[in-house]
């Protein structure tokens, strides 16, 4: 069973990734604000933040560019 951390966590980055504008990037806001309990880059520069269940996968922090982040809780994915 996912803690209310991880719920508010998988929210947090959803919206925050949906309601970023040009002007003010609150995704990278909220992915760097985060403590995750594991940050690493892989051999093809995606960056992966781990926390608890929930993996976050971004070549990118920037909503706006072509390669959309991924988004895994447990073994469902979500695309952002």
């Amino acid at each position: 069973m996912k803690t209310t951390n991880e719920f508010e966590l998988i929210s947090k980055l959803i919206e925050s990734y949906k309601s970023s504008s040009r002007n003010n990037n609150k995704f990278e806001k909220v992915v760097k604000s985060t403590k995750w309990d594991e940050v690493y880059e892989t051999l093809d520069e995606t960056t992966i933040y781990q926390k608890a269940d929930v993996t976050l996968e971004v070549m990118s922090l920037n909503p706006f560019d072509s390669i959309k982040p991924l988004l895994m809780v447990g073994t469902e994915m979500i695309y952002l």
